[in-house]
């Protein structure tokens, strides 16, 4: 009697993410000097990486079929509920105030793992971190022009913060400045204090699309941010608009993975997997811009530095390291032509210095494995400084026309939209190839055509 037997091994993996943003607006006049604009808005974001091995067999006729899988979910929703006021005190000073509350609910970390064996599933774990958050804030920023040459806009926000048991305030001073040298030549300059209630958390380890928008928390704190800029800005009359502007940051409390921790952990929270520190970032950014005419844009161009250091030693040995999105040079450039009042084209390219990711410098096949055939034997990797790899650089063509008709009550709009015209394969992310000292990049988002319609309310 003869026996049949069969196998086949498959893995698949998918990336899912997406936005769901809402907006009602109610601007109203409280007086001839007094306006007002109350607005409620919800917002969502979701993220799932999802990985599933698959084991198909048969024997004598009998078919199983075992499986495994290891979900990686994340998501932010958001309802706001905002109320903004204009106040024209008279020709030279105006006052911008308002209040705003939040209701946050994050889940920073939700990861499953399942699998089912002979044709019978079970969840094997699955650990779910949900964080709710309240926000208020309140601001007021006066703009005070006391000639046709000098400006300022000094401002004070206020943000309280409450989450657990753990209550965060912050008092945000602003100010700006303006100063015209000529008649088409001005500076501006300006100093914000900032506060950041949410965190990003990049994995850079090879890399892969799993950062995390996570909230503060009682272990935690928010970003604190001080930022200097200042520039000259030159009107060549009707024609363009002529700025180079630079700028310093320096942030307080940003986070990162420690050293040797993997974001696909399932042992530990995610606050026990990062370290507190500091964080650097300037460049400079040159535009050119028109509004006036039938055809409008701008070109710009940002050289840029951003870095990371964590004293505590916990992140590449509390040595200063290059940020996972410093980007040496960006390029924007777009173009908007208007043939008549029922069409336009609109063309926009975009360019960016890749971002940064940790690479192995060297691999070794693990001396405690028995096997004799390295096939079946783990690789361990040896990295060195964090983020020492420079990916692809990043560009792409973007196109749209719209067509445009008058409405009774408004006006409709037709949109034909290309994403990434001439199919550029942007690596978007990177693994290990077939051989330790290969890389392989992924590319997800190739040439997309869209078709929406707009209507716009007189």
């Amino acid at each position: 009697e003869s026996e049949e037997y069969s196998s086949e091994d498959k893995i698949e993996a998918g990336v899912k993410w997406g936005n769901l943003i809402s907006n009602i607006n109610w601007a109203y006049e409280l007086s001839n000097i007094v306006f007002g604009n109350l607005s409620f808005s919800y917002n969502r974001y979701r993220s799932n990486i999802n990985t599933k091995m698959i084991t198909s067999s048969s024997y004598n006729s009998n078919d199983i079929k075992n499986e495994f899988e290891l979900n990686f979910f994340s998501g932010i929703e958001d309802f706001s509920l905002k109320n903004d006021y204009n106040i024209y005190i008279n020709g030279w000073n105006s006052i911008n105030c308002g209040l705003s509350y939040t209701f946050h609910t994050y889940s920073p970390e939700v990861t499953s793992v399942s699998g089912s064996n002979n044709n019978v599933y079970e969840e094997y774990y699955k650990m779910t971190n949900r964080v709710i958050g309240n926000e208020i804030i309140a601001y007021v920023e006066d703009e005070m022009n006391f000639t046709e040459k000098f400006s300022i806009n000094p401002g004070i926000h206020f943000n309280i913060f409450n989450v657990g048991d753990q209550t965060y305030l912050s008092l945000q001073p602003r100010f700006g400045m303006r100063y015209s040298i000529f008649k088409n030549l001005s500076f501006k300059g300006g100093y914000a204090m900032m506060n950041q209630n949410i965190h990003l958390l990049a994995n850079g380890i090879v890399s892969m699309p799993t950062d995390l928008w996570v909230p503060v928390t009682e272990k935690i704190k928010p970003i604190t941010t001080h930022q200097l800029s200042g520039g000259l800005f030159y009107s060549l009359k009707d024609w363009v608009n002529i700025s180079a502007e630079g700028y310093y940051k320096k942030l307080n409390n940003v986070i990162d993975y420690k050293d040797g921790i993997s974001s696909f952990s399932t042992s530990e929270n995610w606050e026990s997997k990062v370290d507190q520190g500091f964080g650097e970032a300037y460049g400079m950014e040159f535009m050119a811009q028109r509004n006036n005419g039938n055809t409008t844009g701008w070109i710009s161009y940002t050289l840029s530095w951003a870095y990371r250091e964590f004293p505590n030693g916990g992140i590449n040995g509390g040595r200063r390291y290059f940020d996972k999105y410093d980007s040496r040079h960006q390029i924007n450039i777009t173009l908007i032509h208007k043939f008549s009042e029922k069409f336009d084209i609109a063309a926009s390219w975009v360019f960016n210095t890749g971002s940064r990711v940790s690479i192995p410098i060297a691999s070794y096949y693990n001396p405690m494995d028995n096997e004799e055939d390295n096939d079946y034997s783990e690789i361990l990797n040896v990295y060195g400084d964090r983020n020492n790899f420079k990916m692809p650089n990043y560009h792409r063509l973007d196109l749209s026309l719209n067509f445009h008709k008058k409405k009774k009550y408004g006006k409709s709009t037709w949109s034909i939209n290309i994403y990434n015209a001439y199919n550029r394969k942007n690596a978007m992310f990177l693994s290990t190839g077939d051989s330790p000292t290969t890389l392989k990049a992924y590319s997800i988002m190739p040439f997309i055509p869209t078709l929406s319609y707009t209507y716009s309310f007189r």
